[in-house]
């Protein structure tokens, strides 16, 4: 329940922690004029590190895990009766 839901009431958007308001600041990245629920890039800028910075999902293949060999074995273990 946030802003676009109707049920939610001033009270509960308070509780929940939503933005209702709009702020008015400069772009960090690009210095034009944005008004956005919270501070950061303007929806230009997202837009543009979106289709930049974003990478494909790949598989990755890993090397089977082999324990060191350097570990002695335990004194008790070992111990012949």
């Amino acid at each position: 329940m946030c802003p676009g839901d109707a049920r939610a009431g001033d009270e509960a958007r308070a509780i929940l922690g939503c933005v209702t308001e709009l702020l008015s600041f400069t772009c960090p990245r690009c210095g034009a004029d944005a008004d956005d629920r919270y501070y950061g890039p303007c929806d230009t800028c997202r837009t543009a590190l979106r289709r930049d910075v974003a990478g494909e999902a790949r598989a990755v293949e890993e090397a089977a895990y082999e324990p060191k060999m350097n570990v002695t074995p335990n004194a008790v273990a070992m111990k012949d009766d």
